[in-house]
């Protein structure tokens, strides 16, 4: 199965306006609850980021960090998901403080079949993001090679039908037999 069968292609341009969109919708919550806010989206490189497979794993990824937050008493005083053409993504606020809540959420980016793919992000109320080094983590490691992930990024290191094929055998292992 390829992640990218019934997928929509998107633009460049639609993928950094989606990003600056969803900067925008961080501060508009921090705003407006006073507390931390959880972005959550999918790492899937190139022109396809939605498709009814990503949206499955994405579900997958919503359960658990749900369940994460709700295990560990942590309120969710709003929550919103949305399924762009550009990429799922869901936001929670959340009262407790940031490095609590990234700490807690890193351990389903490590700890989830898919959780190489999940993108959880952690805005503190200064509007600042928790970063993996702030909470004493290591940078995540590339999905091919294991080199930090953003220098192999940055630099473009890999094929993209190799990070593809990765991705797509990722996806498959976590979806087993549940059908689209």
């Amino acid at each position: 199965m390829d992640y990218r069968d019934r997928g929509e292609r998107t633009s460049q341009a639609q993928i950094l306006d989606s990003r600056e969109n969803r900067a925008q919708r961080q501060k508009e919550l921090i705003k407006r609850y006073g507390v931390a806010v959880v972005s959550f989206t999918m790492n899937i490189p190139g022109e396809i980021k939605s498709s009814p497979s990503i949206k499955s794993v994405f579900a997958d990824g919503l359960e658990a960090v749900t369940a994460a937050l709700l295990q560990n008493h942590a309120e969710i005083l709003f929550f919103e998901s949305r399924y762009l053409p550009t990429g799922p993504e869901a936001f929670f606020c959340v009262s407790r403080p940031a490095a609590e809540i990234k700490k807690l959420l890193c351990t389903i980016e490590e700890g989830h079949k898919a959780g190489r793919l999940f993108d959880i992000d952690v805005i503190g109320t200064d509007f600042l993001k928790i970063s993996r080094s702030d909470i004493g983590l290591k940078p995540r490691r590339c999905l091919l090679c294991g080199c930090e992930a953003v220098l192999c990024a940055r630099g473009r290191r890999h094929d993209r039908e190799e990070l593809a094929d990765k991705i797509s055998r990722i996806i498959s292992e976590c979806m087993g037999e549940k059908e689209l």
